[in-house]
């Protein structure tokens, strides 16, 4: 069944900043303080010896075995002779062996074509979801989508990770197209409506903050929708509000003033029929 309600709709003028924007910087603060934390909490953790093989910071970090290099740069099908380094009979080793078939399988044109550089028409920002894969619900392949994903698609102005994706989708691969995609099902959704304090997984509380947010400054609209249908409503708000939030990025309204075409669409992609639908859009 489809939920999917009339488009709620975030005014496209400037707004006065509510609720959710002022509690959202603040948020922001707060989340810069908790990444700074997280790096003091590794550096303790590898001090006494806990901190796990691919800490950037750990000293004792392993190296990397050159010859691995040498052999990709000089001779592409000696994969043969190659260590695999996944336990035997594993699920990893499996899927080394499927990624061996499907590379036998790809025409030597397509290979090079990918080998030669991207030029992707669509910047997708969506949800970690396993089940939401833009290059295949797109109908598209490798090099066509340039991707960043997070629990729940959220678009925050302070998220230094997705701002220096954006950043390098408009200014370096001239963009045109963004799409902010939530989808139906989305687990960072349910973890928002059962109450973030719930999941007990403090990094996720913080992140899901601005949702949550979201959904109190939207509490009347839910409160009379029935739960699947306040699922799907919640996951819709989301995806406006974080088109609305990267439409006014600086790194967008730099691009536009200086003439380039930046278009922003709203999404969400219901798992259940398979459909993308467009929400809403901001045009250059």
């Amino acid at each position: 069944m489809n939920f999917l309600h009339q488009p709620f709709k975030l005014q496209s003028t400037p707004r006065p900043k509510s609720k959710t924007y002022i509690r959202s910087t603040m948020f922001s603060t707060v989340l810069k303080i908790a990444l700074i934390a997280g790096a003091f909490n590794l550096e303790t953790a590898s001090a006494h010896g806990h901190a796990h093989s691919h800490n950037v910071s750990h000293p004792n970090r392993p190296a990397v075995d050159p010859s691995f290099t040498a052999r990709l740069l000089g001779k592409r099908d000696d994969h043969e002779h190659e260590e695999d380094h996944a336990e035997s009979g594993s699920i990893v080793e499996q899927y080394l062996q499927q990624n061996r078939e499907w590379a036998a399988a790809q025409s030597e044109e397509d290979l090079a074509t990918w080998n030669e550089g991207q030029d992707p028409k669509v910047m997708w920002i969506g949800c970690s979801d396993s089940r939401v894969i833009p290059e295949i619900l797109l109908g598209l392949s490798l090099g066509d989508v340039f991707v960043h994903r997070n629990v729940g698609n959220i678009v925050h102005p302070y998220d230094d990770n997705l701002m220096g994706v954006l950043e390098y989708a408009v200014a370096n691969l001239k963009i045109e197209h963004i799409i902010v995609a939530g989808h139906t099902k989305c687990g960072g959704v349910h973890s928002v409506l059962e109450g973030i304090q719930e999941t007990q997984m403090y990094v996720l509380d913080g992140w899901l903050t601005q949702m949550d947010l979201l959904m109190k400054d939207n509490e009347d609209e839910l409160s009379e929708l029935d739960e699947d249908e306040v699922w799907v409503r919640l996951a819709e708000m989301n995806s406006v509000d974080s088109a609305y939030v990267l439409n006014r990025t600086k790194v967008i309204r730099q691009a536009r003033e200086s003439g380039q075409t930046v278009n922003v669409y709203a999404m969400l992609y219901d798992i259940g029929e398979g459909i993308l639908h467009e929400i809403d859009h901001y045009d250059s």
